[in-house]
């Protein structure tokens, strides 16, 4: 892989993008970031955007997780250049400044996977959304909508990524992973994220796709379960604050 530009970045940011995705992908890319990105065109339809606001892009087709695990498995050298990986979705709103200090978190408090708390609008999981009396909560498992992989965790996990197109049932088993290494797993308060899009199961264009592909994301969570046993139920999470909250899962 050819960046075009050199860099001393040990941080990298991967993403699938569409056109859809152009406006979210200017505020990731700017002067002060401290990382490098590259960008899976998933549509096959080129940007000029894509060049101005990437290190790296490629068009090729296919779903998120599917397509990273390739890169990696094409590139080996990721491994070995970069110490942490942040792999948001295209309709992840989040501005440059605020993917840095997500950085400089988890490599100060030695997180092994992270993400930044969503914005109460549009988000899937209870657990993900904003919680302002702490700064961060240690979880035993996060929505894959935006992780940050530390690269011995992504090691650990990487070759799930193959194994769902969808994204369905992967953050329970990165939990289970990581929980099983000994390996921290937070949600950072501190930053708040944006789904811009809601989860649109009956005509959204990723789910659109999975059915012309006659993929089924249920069956894929289940099948994911069954094959790193799995079990999911509703837990009590203690914060740091010692608050409670009730509305998240735990890996059992």
């Amino acid at each position: 892989m050819n960046f075009k530009t050199k860099s001393k970045n040990n941080n990298l940011l991967i993403t699938t993008i569409g056109r859809k995705g152009v406006e979210n992908l200017k505020l990731w890319y700017s002067s002060s970031k401290k990382y490098d990105i590259i960008i899976l065109i998933y549509d096959g339809k080129d940007n000029p955007y894509y060049n101005i606001n990437s290190n790296y892009y490629k068009l090729i087709e296919g779903f998120k997780y599917p397509l990273i695990y390739n890169l990696f498995k094409e590139n080996k050298e990721l491994l070995i250049n970069y110490d942490y990986f942040f792999l948001p979705d295209e309709d992840v709103k989040i501005t440059s400044n605020e993917i840095n200090k997500i950085f400089k978190f988890v490599k100060k408090m030695n997180i092994s996977l992270c993400q930044p708390s969503l914005h109460i609008e549009n988000a899937i999981m209870g657990i993900s959304i904003n919680y302002p009396q702490t700064k961060y909560r240690i979880v035993t498992g996060i929505d894959v909508m935006c992780p940050i992989f530390s690269n011995n965790a992504l090691k650990k996990c990487l070759n799930t990524f193959k194994l769902s197109n969808s994204g369905w049932g992967l953050g329970e088993v990165w939990g289970k992973i990581l929980k099983r290494n000994g390996c921290k797993i937070a949600i950072f308060d501190l930053v708040v994220a944006h789904h811009t899009k809601p989860m649109n199961i009956l005509n959204g264009d990723l789910y659109n796709k999975l059915r012309y592909k006659k993929i089924k994301p249920n069956e894929e969570q289940i099948l994911l379960h069954k094959k790193f046993k799995v079990k999911v139920e509703l837990k009590k999470f203690i914060f740091h604050t010692s608050l409670v909250i009730y509305n998240n899962y735990t890996n059992i």
